[in-house]
């Protein structure tokens, strides 16, 4: 897994309050996995995600998008296939993309896929602050620790500025 991904599945799990199923789920015997599943029990609800740090989204293919479409029909039926508990379940899914552009990104959402950009990223991070700041660093999973991290030294240094600044 990638940092975003680890980053997905702590959102997933701390935010959400999901239990991650699988992650990095091989499907099939095509090239490609899906980044999480995760269950919401109480709201009987599969999340598929799959995220990429790529400013580029799959690359300049021009065939992006139909990729995009093909993993998470994939998903889908492993989901089906080897998930069958969770019949009648809702299935959601989203595509947490950060750097993807506008154009990118309306073709994501047009396959009926919700796009996670930059400025929705940046509103679970804090979700994720939020959620972990009382926590003891060391009980952390690493990408829970890192936004952590950057979360504290970001608010030392808005206090330090405040405090120069009187």
């Amino acid at each position: 897994m990638n940092a975003l991904e680890d980053i997905t599945v702590s959102y997933f799990r701390k935010v959400t309050g999901c239990s991650i199923v699988e992650s990095n789920v091989f499907l099939s015997d095509v090239a490609g996995e899906i980044d999480a599943i995760a269950i919401d029990q109480t709201n009987q609800q599969i999340i598929l995600c799959e995220s990429t740090a790529s400013a580029s989204v799959y690359g300049t293919k021009n065939n992006a998008l139909e990729l995009i479409e093909a993993k998470f029909q994939r998903a889908e039926e492993h989901v089906r296939l080897n998930l069958s508990w969770l019949e009648g379940f809702e299935t959601t899914k989203e595509f947490w993309a950060p750097y993807i552009t506008e154009e990118k990104k309306a073709g994501v959402e047009a396959l009926g896929i919700t796009v996670v950009d930059a400025e929705l990223f940046l509103s679970k991070m804090s979700e994720l602050e939020v959620r972990i700041k009382d926590s003891h660093l060391n009980s952390l999973d690493p990408a829970s620790q890192v936004v952590a991290l950057l979360a504290g030294v970001r608010n030392k240094i808005l206090n330090r500025n405040a405090h120069h600044q009187e």
